[in-house]
């Protein structure tokens, strides 16, 4: 028993200074204006702090967030994306002509963000901001982040995010030009052996979201909050549901069994 609770002990004390150790590279990197290396950061943590381990931790936490740990003449930093809001108008928005219908709220004018709040749905109360959430974004990392992120983030209309479906969808079936039918099919490559796809899901044998009426090829795209995207090769078909959800709580799950009965509906009364 004893020597149970005494590597336990160890156990936790070696964690904490892991975390310790996680919490220190990241200040150091953040904060320097060049690389750093590795003996620099092993002289400011814990002795005998595996820094590979550290930095391989630390690229993972930011790996989905616009951010990347890079090794540079041997040294180590963090580099930034392109500004994604930049790299949405610039490559989505603008070319489909959606640019006041799919935005990232943050970056607009304060007077525009202003009339966000008072337009959009609210979503959930945030304990950890202490306020109900309406015209900002959800997603307590993508907060986190000022707003803007990968993986959350987006506001759009149905009208807007529908157009994006539809370029998407025409361009795998050849009826448009957005993007080459070849990387659309490439991005539905299944990934390793899930109904995963690059930025995108696909129909699961039983229970899926999309519902029963849609076919094997559907594809969409499911946020937190209540919203979903799917896309019908074989229909022909874009159908967009956009709801709050999560207001005022998370705990309300009923979207699961309302979003394939809506996707059915849809189809039935299109008689597709």
């Amino acid at each position: 028993m004893i020597a149970v609770v005494e590597r336990i002990g160890r156990e936790d004390v070696a964690a904490e200074s892991f975390a310790e150790a996680l919490r220190i590279a990241e200040a150091i990197l953040f904060a320097a204006a060049a690389p750093v290396g590795e003996e620099e950061l092993r002289g400011r943590m814990p002795e005998g702090t595996d820094v590979a381990s550290v930095l391989a931790r630390l690229e993972g936490i930011y790996a989905s967030r616009g951010v990347t740990l890079v090794k540079v003449a041997g040294k180590w930093m963090f580099r930034t994306a392109p500004d994604l809001a930049f790299v949405l108008a610039r490559e989505v928005t603008e070319p489909l002509g959606i640019s006041n219908e799919i935005f990232f709220p943050a970056t607009l004018a304060p007077d525009r963000r202003a009339q966000i709040v008072r337009d959009a749905a609210p979503t959930e109360w945030c304990e950890w901001r202490g306020r109900l959430i309406r015209g900002e974004v959800h997603d307590e990392n993508s907060a986190a982040f000022g707003g803007v992120a990968g993986n959350a983030g987006l506001f759009g209309t149905a009208r807007g995010v529908a157009t994006f479906g539809r370029a998407i969808l025409d361009s795998l079936l050849g009826h448009g030009d957005f993007l080459p039918a070849a990387l659309v099919e490439r991005a539905l490559q299944p990934i390793d052996g899930t109904t995963l796809r690059l930025g995108w899901d696909a129909k699961s044998a039983e229970n899926s979201s999309a519902g029963r009426r849609m076919s094997g090829r559907a594809f969409g795209h499911l946020g937190f909050t209540g919203t979903s995207l799917w896309c019908d090769p074989e229909r022909d078909l874009v159908i967009v549901l956009l709801t709050n959800r999560v207001h005022p709580s998370r705990a309300n799950e009923r979207i699961k069994g309302f979003r394939p009965g809506f996707h059915d509906g849809v189809i039935a009364v299109l008689g597709k």
